[in-house]
């Protein structure tokens, strides 16, 4: 990981993303006014589709167990709680490297160790979608099958363990979803999940199907 000691923001980029001339300057002034520690945004996707793709900002207190803060390319965060990050990431290395995102994992130390975060709705990252980008592209056809296949063939299911595994490991008063039974994971992703309430549905069901099948 990148020396983050000399300087006061750190910022992930994404080798073939875009972003508008006033990003950074943007991002820091609204983390500094709203006394936060790290931002993410929507971004403008452009190549196969062109819109936003955006997450809900809605925040509770167990979100980052089951899904990330958007797309990394969009974070900025102070380079204290980064550093700290980096050092959790090194000592825990034989269970963070069967985690797959990157970015989720950023989010689930910044929401564990309590810093703030910020959900902006200033999009200045274009972030390129095409064929092969099949997590990113979630407009396609494919995508949408790649996703499905995620939920109900146990990776989803796995990646939430290892989050919350990750997360106790942070703070151990956080709840830790292997030890709670299969109805009370299914309310905690319920009333804790930012998605829409179709997509905790699916999400549930999934949860349920690995939990009986694949377990």
């Amino acid at each position: 990981m990148a020396d983050s000691k000399n300087f006061d923001y750190i910022a992930y980029s994404d080798h073939d993303d875009y972003f508008y001339a006033n990003k950074f300057f943007s991002y820091i002034n609204a983390l500094i006014q709203k006394k936060c520690d790290a931002i993410s945004t929507p971004v403008v996707c452009f190549g196969q589709k062109n819109r936003i793709l955006s997450q809900s900002p809605n925040q509770t207190k167990y979100d980052f167990l089951f899904e990330g803060a958007g797309q990394g390319c969009t974070f900025v965060m102070r380079a204290k709680p980064f550093e700290e990050f980096k050092n959790f990431s090194k000592k825990n290395h034989k269970i963070i490297q069967h985690f797959y995102f990157h970015d989720w994992l950023t989010y689930i130390f910044f929401r564990a160790k309590g810093y703030k975060w910020l959900f902006h709705n200033n999009a200045l990252t274009k972030y390129r979608i095409h064929n092969t980008n099949l997590v990113g592209n979630k407009f396609s056809i494919k995508g949408i099958q790649y996703r499905l296949s995620k939920l109900f063939n146990g990776w989803y299911y796995y990646q939430v363990l290892l989050a919350s595994e990750i997360a106790c490991r942070i703070d151990s008063n956080i709840i830790s979803i292997k030890h709670i039974n299969s109805l009370n994971l299914i309310i905690t992703l319920f009333f804790h999940s930012r998605r829409k309430y179709s997509e905790r549905f699916i999400s549930a069901i999934s949860i349920i199907f690995c939990k009986i099948f694949k377990n």
